[in-house]
């Protein structure tokens, strides 16, 4: 479950307010699910009883339009997102069949 965090890196406020972010609406059901275990097992380690949770789902940026499928969709969109991929391919000669 705790992969949902490496998308968005929970930020803690001076309040003792924990602003967490999410990738999608599934996520916070869980987050919501196993709300009260997640406060219990954050208020001991932590050792601090005014913490509290904000759960936030992330707007997304890509509209349905631009959602991409194929590999090489996938593959044009990292390649903007992380320009030394682009090279990597240009230098090995890659290809998608």
């Amino acid at each position: 479950m705790f992969t949902i965090l490496n998308n968005h890196l929970p930020q803690i406020e001076k309040d003792h307010t924990i602003h967490l972010e999410l990738s999608s609406p599934v996520q916070e059901v869980e987050i919501e699910k196993n709300r009260d275990s997640i406060m219990l097992f954050l208020k001991k380690e932590l050792h601090n009883s005014l913490l509290s949770l904000k759960v936030k789902v992330a707007e997304d940026q890509a509209s349905p339009q631009e959602k991409v499928f194929t590999a090489a969709d996938k593959l044009k969109v990292m390649m903007e997102k992380n320009p030394a991929l682009a090279m990597l391919k240009q230098q090995f000669n890659l290809d998608l069949d």
